[in-house]
């Protein structure tokens, strides 16, 4: 399992970071599996009509703009049912499936 090790400095802390795309691809399909068994969902986003279950941390991952939603100081932080503006359903499927 190749893993690359690299040493930098984070807000004057020295911090080891190890890179595994093996772990990156299990994370990733971890994350498929759960979704497709529909389990550990914590969140659901209302779209037009429709009702996506979703990994809030999934969604924190890979989009700066869920980031921001579930981790500052924002009512959605703590909600489990979100309702989503300018976006469609089926446009946001595409999304959900790609991450």
């Amino acid at each position: 399992m190749p893993v690359a090790n690299q040493r930098c400095v984070m807000s004057g802390a020295d911090v080891e970071v190890y890179l595994s795309q093996v772990h990156d691809g299990s994370v990733s399909s971890g994350f498929r599996a759960l979704y497709e068994e529909r389990l550990l969902l914590d969140v659901t986003l209302l779209i037009e009509e429709h009702h996506f279950q979703a990994h809030k941390a999934l969604l924190a991952t890979q989009s700066d703009y869920f980031r921001v939603m579930f981790t500052a100081d924002m009512r959605e932080r703590d909600q489990d049912k979100i309702h989503m503006k300018g976006l469609t359903a089926a446009g946001f499927g595409h999304i959900l499936r790609f991450m």
